[in-house]
């Protein structure tokens, strides 16, 4: 499950799951005022929001993905989401991640 986290965000194995990672791996593909729509191709194609592990919806502005939460070990569950902010002419103002374990 871990290894299909890490293709929804081009993250090697080496790379720690955390928010600043994520954010980091993102912006490098999509820096601020890239068209929001270049996202979005991108996250259907990785299967992020299409796969039926992960999910997506749309505020006024922003484009927002929630990854199925999944065990990092035994009595420890990890919760991703991402937000993709945009402007009113659907240009990408920033991308934030959120990263958290909890418990069962």
């Amino acid at each position: 499950i871990e290894s299909r986290i890490r293709h929804y965000f081009g993250l090697t194995p080496q790379t720690s799951l955390t928010d600043s990672n994520i954010v980091a791996a993102l912006d490098a593909r999509f820096a601020v005022g890239t068209p929001v729509s270049s996202f979005e191709a991108w996250a259907r194609v990785q299967g992020l929001g299409t796969d039926g592990h992960s999910s997506t919806w749309q505020t006024n502005n922003s484009l927002n993905y929630q990854v199925e939460d999944y065990s990092d070990s035994f009595f420890s569950m990890r919760h991703i989401s991402i937000g993709v902010d945009f402007d009113t002419n659907a240009i990408i103002k920033g991308i934030s991640a959120c990263v958290y374990s909890y418990s069962l």
